[in-house]
């Protein structure tokens, strides 16, 4: 869930539909986080499913150095991002 919430995707959706708050913050309202979309298979996983290959991937994701970024490469695919224009856009 942690690569979820920072996932660069997550985190541009989320930016774009709080509100504003002073100084720049937005407010992460109940409401804000429960319309992000999470990719089924990873959301029945945290809820206990058995998914032994995404606990095996999960497992090697923790150990790699770039194991973030591969996390939220798969996150991307899962969610249908493509990576390249998310990164034009700034």
């Amino acid at each position: 869930m942690a690569v979820w919430f920072n996932a660069e995707v997550t985190r541009r959706r989320l930016r774009d539909v709080a509100e504003r708050a002073s100084n720049g913050y937005r407010r992460h309202f109940g409401w804000v986080v429960s319309a992000m979309k999470i990719p089924g298979r990873w959301a029945r996983w945290v809820l206990g499913e058995e998914d032994q290959e995404l606990a095996s991937h999960c497992a090697y994701w923790r150990k790699d150095v770039m194991g973030v970024e591969l996390a939220e490469r798969e996150l991307n695919r899962l969610l249908g991002v493509n990576e390249d224009a998310l990164r034009s856009v700034g």
